[in-house]
């Protein structure tokens, strides 16, 4: 992506709310306040989302002066919220799916989609999934699941307890019905394991098969190379900070998550 002058004066002069037209496209524009490694937590979502088979956003980080903003590409669609989701606290995945049936979508396809998204937020630490950040994107009569904001990924707590990063996120808290609240997220994914239906237990060891530790610090090393910090005078190399505590923290929790769906499948030798 190149940015022209103009492009600049936009850029510092954002409108949050809506798409900002650039040289080269609409985009969504955050400035960051000196955090750039949000940005670059978002360049490396887009590029894991995208290895999960899950729609998201591309994004650039440009740096002007001193500050950083990160651009989204626009697209439309409607997120949960928009829909109605947010009018129910603590939506399960029996709601979500409920929801998606009410509106006409294709709610089975979708439910992988979100099964996908499930486990995307468990293994790289998404501490802020909400009704806002994913949602429904049509075309030509096709919908698909979008999903956006990946600034708080890796947020790996307390020695990387399989989901302690949902302290205080309720989104994921109850995972079955409305009837079950699980308090202990640990239990909330053990839960899952043992009582959902084949098709997304099979779904769920796909990627774990795929995303061992060694493939995971694969993709970093690719993201470094292939992403870069934009400004007027020319590309800065990206480098993310604290790669090798992100690598460590996501080799335990992986251990973690693989150990749970172990135990879990111990007692059903079909799903291997």
């Amino acid at each position: 992506m190149h940015i022209t002058e103009k492009d600049i004066q936009i850029i510092q002069n954002y409108t949050r709310s809506n798409p900002n037209k650039l040289s080269n496209g609409y985009y969504y524009i955050k400035r960051l306040f000196l955090k750039p490694q949000f940005g670059i937590n978002e360049l490396i979502g887009y590029h894991l989302a995208c290895l999960f088979d899950l729609e998201t956003p591309l994004c650039h980080l440009v740096k002007i002066d001193n500050s950083y903003y990160l651009l989204s590409e626009y697209v439309e669609f409607k997120n949960m919220a928009s829909l109605g989701l947010n009018h129910i606290k603590n939506a399960s995945l029996y709601e979500i799916w409920r929801m998606l049936d009410k509106y006409h979508f294709n709610s089975q396809e979708l439910m992988f989609q979100i099964i996908k998204m499930y486990l995307f937020d468990f293994l790289f630490g998404n501490s802020d999934r909400n009704y806002t950040n994913y949602g429904i994107v049509t075309r030509h009569n096709k919908s698909n699941l979008i999903v956006y904001d990946h600034e708080y990924l890796f947020n790996y707590n307390r020695n990387v307890m399989i989901s302690s990063f949902y302290d205080g996120n309720q989104h994921y808290k109850n995972i079955l019905s409305n009837e079950n609240v699980l308090d202990n997220k640990k239990d909330n994914l053990e839960e899952f394991f043992r009582n959902s239906d084949k098709g997304y237990l099979f779904l769920c060891k796909h990627y774990l098969d795929i995303w061992t530790p060694d493939y995971f610090k694969e993709i970093l090393d690719e993201v470094e190379n292939s992403n870069v910090i934009i400004t007027v005078n020319g590309n800065i190399p990206l480098i993310i900070p604290n790669k090798e505590q992100i690598i460590k923290n996501y080799t335990d929790n992986y251990n973690l998550i693989i150990d749970c769906f172990e135990e879990c499948q111990h007692h059903d030798p079909g799903i291997k």
